[in-house]
């Protein structure tokens, strides 16, 4: 979750007729089992990471995460920049921490999509099995904010880990 679903298509048209755009967010999470736990988290617009990468401060030639945030950062201007929100990164690294590890707490609701994708986590309706991811303070975001960084500095070619 980051407040927006259908960015870049029906707001842009980048990536597809916008008629494929409108209430499909909200058609999906409507059809997603609600068996299934479902994590939603807007902190990545307040987490920017890779930043060293734009500076050359970390990271080898051969690290592909650099070579991703350095690609994107010498052709956008983004609300982080020289770093990039980092919605997708925390995403992986909660998944792979668990919640707690990752210094966020689970706030039980229900996430709502309208046509245009606007989003909205309504915390009164708790049935859903859906929990928004949330930090406690800004000292637990920085904390991991720093551990990602130094993570993505770290990364190697994947045929390197293989050997």
């Amino acid at each position: 979750m980051n407040g927006f679903y259908n960015f870049g298509c029906a707001e842009g048209h980048w990536l597809g007729p916008v008629g494929d755009c409108y209430d499909a967010a909200d058609e999906m999470e409507k059809r997603f089992p609600h068996t299934v736990k479902q994590y939603f988290q807007g902190n990545g617009s307040s987490m920017c990471t890779g930043g060293d990468f734009f500076y050359d401060t970390c990271g080898s030639e051969d690290n592909p995460v650099k070579k991703a945030y350095s690609d994107w950062m010498h052709h956008a201007v983004d609300i982080c920049w020289p770093a990039r929100p980092s919605w997708d990164p925390l995403t992986v690294y909660a998944a792979i921490v668990g919640s707690s590890g990752a210094l966020l707490t689970e706030q039980e609701g229900t996430d709502s999509i309208d046509f245009l994708g606007h989003e909205q986590f309504d915390t009164s309706k708790t049935s859903s099995n859906e929990v928004n991811l949330v930090y406690l303070d800004d000292a637990s975001r920085e904390q991991v904010t720093e551990i990602m960084n130094q993570y993505m500095c770290a990364g190697k070619k994947p045929s390197e880990h293989l050997q």
